[in-house]
C-alpha cells in the first residue's frame, strides 16, 4: 500500500494574527515543596552509548511521571527502585511520598551495565506498564489508584541483550482485554564494511519493538501473543498506538520500516520498494572530505580491529590509489599536483584521514576526477572564520547607529532552528497488519516542540512550530484514508519563537486544558505563558493605537535550589518540578 501525503490543516480560528506579545506579570505564584526520602535513581549515559540515537532517545529522561486518571498525582523511581507516589490533592500539605512497588530483583537489575533510566506508563486506570531500563518489563495491576490498592506484578518479559524504555502503552477491553506496548532501544549492528557504506547513520539503529498481550480469562494470565519490529536510523521524536493494535504512528527525522511481525512475516520486497519510493535507500558518501585552499582533507569509515597492515596505498603528486584489503577505497587523478612530502595518511580507530597538500592555492571540486562517491563537509576552521567574518551582521543590543555602514540584524530575527533540516521530518502512519505506511505528513519546515497526555482516553498530541506559533495536534480515533490523521486542537501564540530563544530549556509542556503552556530550564526557572485573558476594560495599545481587550501573560519561578531538574509534570492548575532533593509543586491556578 503506497503512502497517502496528507497535508496538516490549520483551523484558523485558532490563530490570533494580532498577538502583541506577552506581558511580563510580577504577580506572585505560590511554591510548595517536599523533600524527598531517598534519591532519585539516575543512569546517564555511557562511553558506548555515543551515537545520535541513544543522546536523542535517552540523553534527556523525564523522571517525573503523570498518573493521566488523576493529573495531580505523580511518580518518580528512587535509588532503592521504590515507584513512590505523591499527591497533591491540597498542594498546601504534602508528604514525602509514599512507596507503593519495589521492582524485582533491584540490586542485580540495578548493577547491569549500560541500562537506562526506569520509565513508567499508565494505560488504563488500574494497569501499569514499567520498563526497568535493564532489559524487563513489568505490567503491574494496581488497583483503582485512588483508593491505594496493593500493586501486583501480573507479566514480565525480557529482551536479551537489550536495554530498553517504554514509551506507549494503552489497553483495549472491547471483546478482550489485550494490551499494546511500545518499547525503544538502540541497537548496535556489527556490520560489514560494504553494509556501513550502504547504510546512512553508521552502525547505530533505533529499534521499536511493537508487544500484544492478550489476557486469558480461563487462566487469568497474560500472554505475550504478538511481537513486531520496527527500525529506522534516527530516535522517534513522537510515537502513540492505536487502539485494537491497528496502527502506530511515528514521528520522526528519518523514516521507520517493519522489519519482523511474529504473526504475519514481512514482505520484504514491499518493504524495500516502499523505502524506495521515499528515497530512503539512497546509498550514504564512500567518503567525506573538506578543503581549504592550501590542503585537503579525506575521511573513511573502516571495519572494527582495521590496522595498517589492511591498507595499501600508492601515492603520487597526481594520482593516488588505496586499497583496503580486496576492496578499492579511492583511484584516479588529482585536479591539480599535491606535495608528497606535505600529504600523509594515519589511521585513528574506525577512521582513515588522508591529509593532501595542494602544491598551488586553489579550490577543488572533487577529490579524484570522475568521482562523485564522497561528500564535501564544511571545515571546522572554515566555519569558525566565516562565523567571524559575518559576525558584525548580528547584535544583542540596540543599535545606537543605524546609518553606520554595517548594519546589524536583530538576533532572533536569523535562529538555528529556522534552518532547513538535512533529513525532512515526517510523521508516518503504519498499518499494524500490512506494515506499510498509509499516511504520511512532512514535517520539514515543522519543528517539534513537545508531546503531552491531554486526556486519559485519547493519544497524546503533539506541538509544532508553524511560524512563530506552537500548534498542537491531536491524533484522530477515525479518519479516511486521504484524510490526515492529525486535528489541529490548539494554539499557543509564538511559542515558537519564545522556545527558539531559551537556550537552557530542558523540558516543555502545557496544561490539559489548554490555559497555559511551560517551558523548564535546566535549573531553577520555570517560565509561564498564560493564554490571552480578557481585561476589566479596554486597553490601547500606545504604539499602534490599536485597543485591546486581552491580555496573554508571561511569568517566571525561580526555584530555591540549584540542583539540575530532573522531571516536570503538568496538570490543570499545578506544575511539578523534580529536583535531585525536592518536589516543588507551582500552584498556578485556583480550583
Amino acid at each position: 500500500m503506497a503512502d497517502t501525503l496528507t497535508d496538516m490543516k490549520v483551523d484558523r480560528a485558532l490563530i490570533d494574527p494580532n498577538f502583541d506579545g506577552y506581558k511580563l506579570s510580577l504577580d506572585a505564584i505560590p511554591v510548595y515543596t517536599s523533600n524527598i526520602e531517598f534519591d532519585l535513581d539516575e543512569v546517564k549515559l555511557t562511553s558506548g552509548q555515543y551515537s545520535l540515537q541513544h543522546l536523542k532517545a535517552f540523553g534527556i529522561h523525564n523522571h517525573l511521571f503523570q498518573d493521566p486518571w488523576a493529573t495531580n498525582t505523580v511518580y518518580f523511581v528512587n535509588s532503592r527502585w521504590d515507584i513512590v507516589k505523591f499527591v497533591a490533592n491540597n498542594a498546601s500539605s504534602l508528604n514525602k511520598g509514599e512507596p507503593v512497588l519495589r521492582l524485582p530483583d533491584a540490586d542485580q537489575q540495578r548493577s547491569k551495565s549500560g541500562r537506562h533510566n526506569v520509565s513508567l506508563h499508565f494505560p488504563s486506570p488500574d494497569v501499569l506498564t514499567v520498563a526497568d531500563g535493564a532489559g524487563r518489563l513489568y505490567v503491574v495491576r494496581t488497583g483503582d489508584r485512588k483508593l491505594d490498592q496493593e500493586w501486583k506484578v501480573v507479566f514480565r518479559h525480557e529482551i536479551e541483550g537489550q536495554n530498553f524504555q517504554v514509551v506507549h502503552s494503552l489497553l483495549s477491553a472491547e471483546g478482550c482485554h489485550m494490551l499494546e506496548v511500545a518499547l525503544l532501544y538502540v541497537e548496535e549492528r556489527d556490520m560489514a564494511f560494504e553494509e556501513a557504506q550502504e547504510i546512512k547513520g553508521g552502525d547505530f539503529v533505533s529499534v521499536l519493538e511493537w508487544l500484544t498481550l492478550t489476557f486469558a480469562a480461563e487462566t487469568n494470565v497474560w500472554e505475550l501473543t504478538r511481537v513486531r519490529r520496527l527500525e529506522g536510523k534516527s530516535a522517534p521524536d513522537f510515537l502513540t498506538l492505536e487502539q485494537h493494535g491497528r496502527g502506530m504512528i511515528v514521528g520522526s527525522e528519518k523514516h521507520f520500516t517493519f522489519v519482523y511481525d511474529s504473526v504475519k512475516p514481512v514482505d520484504k520486497a514491499e518493504v524495500k520498494e516502499s523505502a524506495r519510493a521515499k528515497g530512503e535507500d539512497k546509498k550514504a558518501p564512500a567518503y567525506t572530505w573538506f578543503q581549504s585552499m592550501e590542503d585537503l582533507t579525506v575521511h573513511f569509515t573502516l571495519p572494527e580491529n582495521t590496522n595498517k597492515k589492511d591498507l595499501d596505498a600508492a601515492l603520487s603528486h597526481n594520482y593516488i590509489k588505496i586499497r583496503l584489503q580486496s576492496q578499492v577505497l579511492l583511484e584516479g587523478n588529482f585536479q591539480q599536483n599535491i606535495d608528497i612530502e606535505g600529504s600523509a595518511w594515519y589511521i585513528e580507530g574506525r577512521r582513515l584521514e588522508l591529509q593532501l597538500c595542494k602544491k598551488d592555492p586553489a579550490m577543488w571540486s572533487a577529490v579524484v576526477s570522475g568521482d562523485d562517491r564522497g561528500e564535501m563537509v564544511v571545515d571546522p576552521a572554515t566555519a569558525q572564520e566565516i562565523h567571524q567574518r559575518l559576525e558584525h551582521l548580528t547584535s544583542d543590543t540596540l543599535n545606537a547607529d543605524p546609518d553606520r555602514s554595517e548594519k546589524p540584524f536583530n538576533s532572533q530575527q536569523l535562529e538555528e532552528c529556522d534552518t532547513f533540516p538535512e533529513e525532512t521530518s515526517a510523521m508516518l502512519r503504519f498499518d499494524g497488519d500490512t506494515h506499510q505506511s498509509t499516511h504520511l505528513v512532512d514535517l520539514s519546515s515543522h519543528q517539534w516542540l513537545f508531546n503531552t497526555a491531554l486526556h486519559s482516553d485519547q493519544m497524546p498530541a503533539v506541538c509544532l512550530r508553524h511560524d512563530v506559533d506552537g500548534l498542537l495536534w491531536q491524533p484522530k480515533a477515525n479518519y479516511e484514508k486521504k484524510e490526515c490523521p492529525l486535528l489541529h486542537i490548539g494554539t499557543f501564540n509564538a511559542l515558537g519563537y519564545v522556545q527558539a530563544s531559551k537556550r537552557d530549556k530542558k523540558f516543555a509542556g502545557c496544561s490539559p486544558d489548554l490555559t497555559f503552556a511551560v517551558l523548564c530550564d535546566c535549573v531553577r526557572h520555570v517560565f509561564v505563558y498564560r493564554q490571552p485573558e480578557a481585561t476589566l476594560s479596554p486597553l490601547r495599545n500606545r504604539k499602534t493605537g490599536r485597543e485591546v481587550g486581552a491580555v496573554a501573560k508571561q511569568q517566571v519561578i525561580s526555584l530555591d535550589s540549584t540542583d539540575p531538574v530532573m522531571g516536570l509534570a503538568i496538570s490543570t492548575d499545578k506544575i511539578f518540578v523534580l529536583t535531585a532533593k525536592i518536589l516543588h509543586v507551582i500552584k498556578v491556578k485556583e480550583t
